[in-house]
């Protein structure tokens, strides 16, 4: 009897011993698990105060419902994204940022990554969201007193460049009469936005509320608008970039960093 009661009991232990070496085995060592790795996107050392804006985005980009380069559409990961980085800049949910929400129902999923670019000169370091081919610029990022801030959103009709001197160029499209294109500085310390001039097309007047049939080109610079001919505002807009071509911010010196992880 005592012979049988050792044999179950051995056999017992062979079978507990076995099933904790097959639980210990099932997927709990982080070098087999493959399945994510591809989406951890390298964070460098002077990203890491923008680390949950950069999250936002990976995580919005490689949701099993966002895949095969499609445009996103307007649904309800467009508004996680948007509430994750408003939250992390502290923007009232009843404000809603019309450039930041544009810019996210924009997003495209494949060769999108960022930039960390001091675009001021000022010893703060910018995050750039782009993308990788074209250099496509969809928000610009920057700190204020080690908090995230917004410096602009962009999207297909409102389209930003950055040259080699830290100047950001903005073309903007309000319609076939209405559109403008305007250069800007990023202003040291209070991190405003600052028009340095503007050019453009108008067949309504925001501020007088007057409409014009035919149109007319005006320029603004110093805050003070004025009239132009047609003449003086071609010869002005030639020495503004393309903001559809990539070189521009590429000779600006932004090195790219995808989201997807590099082997």
């Amino acid at each position: 009897m005592k012979k049988k009661i050792i044999v179950l009991v051995a056999v017992l232990l062979i079978m507990l011993t076995a099933f904790v070496s097959c639980g210990s085995n099932s997927g709990s060592n982080p070098d087999d698990e493959s399945d994510e790795s591809e989406y951890i996107f390298e964070l460098i050392p002077e990203a890491v105060m923008y680390a949950e804006i950069l999250n936002a985005y990976q995580d919005f980009l490689y949701n099993d419902e966002n895949k095969d380069n499609q445009i996103m559409s307007v649904d309800i990961t467009v508004n996680n994204l948007y509430e994750r980085i408003a939250k992390e800049l502290n923007i009232d949910k009843d404000q809603r940022n019309y450039e930041l929400w544009v810019s996210c129902t924009e997003m495209r999923d494949g060769n999108l990554g960022y930039a960390i670019h001091d675009i001021n000169n000022d010893g703060i370091d910018e995050l750039i969201i782009l993308s990788e081919g074209d250099f496509n610029i969809h928000a610009i990022y920057s700190l204020d007193k080690d908090v995230p801030i917004l410096i602009g959103g962009y999207w297909s009709r409102y389209r930003c460049v950055i040259d080699e001197k830290g100047t950001l160029f903005i073309h903007a499209s309000g319609g076939a009469g209405d559109w403008y294109s305007a250069s800007y500085r990023i202003l040291q310390g209070s991190k405003e936005l600052q028009l340095i001039e503007m050019y453009g097309h108008e067949t309504y007047d925001d501020q007088t509320g007057k409409s014009f049939l035919s149109g007319q080109y005006y320029r603004i610079k110093n805050d003070n608008k004025s009239i132009i001919e047609e003449e003086e505002f071609m010869v002005a807009i030639e020495h503004f970039p393309d903001v559809n071509s990539s070189a521009p911010t590429k000779k600006a010196g932004l090195h790219f960093i995808s989201f997807l992880a590099k082997d």
